[in-house]
């Protein structure tokens, strides 16, 4: 009776859903196919979510996910021309997949519904969201986050069709921005960062708080770590795909490498602050600014002042120099690796910090998932050999933490063994599981672990005996029986 009751509850919201984007499209310019695109774009997302919500964890609850695409149409989305391959049409777009016009609130797009949805979600984000006094960062820092995050809501009709669940890399627009995205998902949850996009409130310095906020998580040592990671990787990824970033920066490239050599020279630094001053005494009709600029160059002549102001000289040019380092593409490879290894530490201390066998659960999902996020276009996390030991590590750690609370089942009294059948699990995309159970054979030198969800053999994984090292100790093995891996 109560699952009838939930499934006309469910009828009746998403009946309320479509009526309220057709309400909407109603009001706008949009012909037949393209209101069809959209309802479809909203019809997929709902039979999708469900799936979607419980492989990847740390999600918006779906009310807000479907009023968030449906305020952004309303909002952001005046016009949208669908352009099929064929047309003559199509020329506009040229090498590209769609246009967006902020201006004109404009989508031109091919008719492909992740397509459609990734503009919807990419003409409503906020070019800026980190402030103007974090050189560079605020155009690049801004720019990682926003795509990546473009990227991360299209997850749920690109990867999911409510049967299953399986990533094509090459329907990623960017494999390294979804990446690190993901890490900050992770680090800091879903809520900092749909607050930091929408920049709800102006006043806070989100950049300020996303240090904080890691600080009190992971500690002063991880943080600085992974916020400098993150910084070079959205300076670098920027010269990667905006071809005339390195252009566009030459001269500030330039003129701070001048200002630097100035400073080396104090008495000549005096003379040209002196210089300066003359000059802008000789302008009239600009009080407030001239006076502003005596104030800055004074300020200079403080020794205090001038260290900090040699500082942020050299801090600039350490960021502008990454913009025109030879090898970067090998840099950005270097650097995420790194990146992914202190979000395995930061793994771990969620690990210590669980307590409850529900957020010992989550982070099984949690970590599943994220041994399957492309690291390259070629690799998962879970397939890139520089992580393999890392991802062990902390895959087996959480097993530990496992068994200390009783969350999964004893299957062989030899802790080696154990972990290795029950890390299993990690290598499927079964999207619940909870529900798996395990059978383990023996077939001569070999041990063969089965999974199954339900009836349906999911995975079977062979391991020698001789790489299972029980030293002296006597091994033995719960054989031939279907057993829970989580206990209830």
């Amino acid at each position: 009776m109560a699952k009838r009751k939930e499934k006309f509850i469910e009828k009746i919201v998403k009946k309320d859903y479509s009526d309220e984007l057709e309400t909407i499209l109603e009001e706008k310019k949009f012909n037949v196919h393209e209101k069809n695109i959209l309802l479809n774009i909203l019809y997929k997302v709902e039979g999708s979510y469900k799936d979607y919500e419980n492989v990847k964890r740390n999600v918006p609850p779906k009310d807000e996910f479907m009023i968030n695409i449906i305020k952004n149409i309303k909002n952001n989305c005046d016009k949208i021309q669908l352009v099929k391959p064929t047309q003559k049409k199509s020329e506009i777009l040229g090498t590209k997949t769609f246009i967006i016009n902020r201006k004109n609130k404009e989508i031109i797009c091919y008719p492909i519904e992740r397509k459609v949805l990734y503009c919807i979600y990419k003409i409503s984000t906020k070019p800026k969201i980190v402030d103007g006094k974090y050189f560079l960062l605020n155009e690049t820092l801004s720019n990682l986050i926003n795509l990546g995050s473009c990227i991360d809501k299209v997850e749920v009709i690109r990867d999911f069709n409510g049967f299953s669940w399986t990533t094509i890399k090459s329907e990623i627009e960017s494999v390294e921005y979804n990446l690190i995205y993901q890490n900050l998902r992770f680090l800091i949850g879903y809520e900092f960062l749909n607050n930091w996009e929408a920049n709800k409130d102006t006043v806070l310095d989100y950049y300020e708080l996303f240090n904080q906020k890691l600080i009190e998580s992971y500690g002063k040592d991880k943080a600085d770590s992974i916020v400098k990671l993150i910084n070079e990787l959205s300076i670098l990824l920027q010269r990667r795909y905006d071809r005339g970033f390195s252009k566009r920066m030459k001269s500030v490239y330039n003129e701070n490498i001048l200002k630097i050599e100035e400073t080396k020279d104090m008495q000549k630094f005096i003379e040209n602050i002196s210089e300066k001053k003359k000059k802008i005494a000789e302008e009239v009709g600009r009080i407030d600014e001239i006076l502003k600029q005596f104030e800055k160059l004074n300020e200079l002549l403080n020794p205090k002042k001038f260290v900090a102001y040699k500082k942020e000289l050299l801090d600039r040019q350490e960021k502008l120099n990454l913009i025109y380092c030879k090898d970067f593409g090998n840099d950005i490879d270097y650097l995420l690796v790194e990146l992914q290894k202190r979000v395995l530490e930061c793994f771990k201390i969620k690990i210590d910090n669980a307590k409850t066998k529900s957020e010992i659960i989550n982070l099984f999902y949690e970590l599943r998932y994220y041994g399957k996020i492309p690291f390259n276009r070629k690799d998962n996390i879970i397939k890139t050999s520089r992580l393999k030991e890392d991802l062990y590590e902390i895959q087996s750690y959480l097993i530990k933490k496992a068994y200390k609370l009783k969350v999964v089942n004893n299957f062989s009294n030899y802790e080696k063994l154990n972990i290795e059948i029950i890390k299993s699990i990690f290598k499927i995309r079964t999207i619940e599981l909870t529900d798996l159970c395990i059978k383990v054979e023996n077939e001569k030198d070999k041990i063969i672990i089965q999974v199954y969800d339900e009836e349906m053999l999911e995975k079977e994984i062979k391991i020698n005996i001789k790489d299972i090292d029980s030293s002296d100790e006597k091994v033995e093995i719960k054989l031939n029986k279907k057993m829970k891996i989580f206990l209830k």
